[in-house]
């Protein structure tokens, strides 16, 4: 039937009085077997991010960010870990949107957000300014978590050339 994962553990006497070791294996094929598919699993789900345009992040039922992929990132100018654990307001919100953007983060953290979302100004790091689509998908299986997506409009077609740019660059460059 194959190869086995075996788990060795090895005891003496702990009285020294035997001078016999005795030896005991776990079969462990099953569980090696599921590590290497959950690596696979998040190798690809990772490479299927990380080839996105679109932005996505998630964040809990308190509007703390709990995770932005790397589009997101191009898109605003920010680090991963510059907007992780941010609650609002966040970086990326005007001065002058900060009402309305956290009115829209209030209908989404009730339920309440239209099903075809909400078009927002992003002001990226660098003080541009852009428009994006926002939907709304909650993650049913955990329902403390809303995951958003950032989809540049159509008629952004400059900014979405601009973030493709951005990204073939640095994935090119990683290989």
């Amino acid at each position: 039937h194959g190869w086995r994962w075996l788990q060795w553990s090895l005891r003496g006497d702990p009285e020294g009085l035997n001078p016999a070791l005795y030896g005991v294996a776990h079969d462990v094929t099953e569980r090696k077997t599921a590590e290497t598919a959950l690596a696979a699993e998040t190798s690809f789900r990772q490479a299927m991010e990380d080839s996105m345009l679109t932005g996505m992040r998630a964040f809990d039922m308190e509007g703390r960010i709990l995770y932005v992929n790397r589009a997101f990132c191009e898109m605003t100018g920010y680090r991963s870990d510059e907007l992780v654990g941010q609650l609002p307001p966040y970086p990326y919100w005007s001065v002058d949107d900060h009402a309305e953007q956290l009115a829209n983060l209030e209908m989404v953290l009730h339920g309440e957000a239209p099903a075809a979302g909400f078009e927002v100004r992003v002001h990226r790091r660098d003080g541009s300014v852009f428009d994006v689509a926002l939907t709304l998908a909650l993650l049913s299986a955990f329902a403390s978590i809303a995951f958003v997506k950032f989809a540049l409009r159509p008629a952004n077609v400059g900014q979405l050339k601009k973030v493709a740019r951005i990204h073939r660059s640095r994935t090119q460059g990683a290989m």
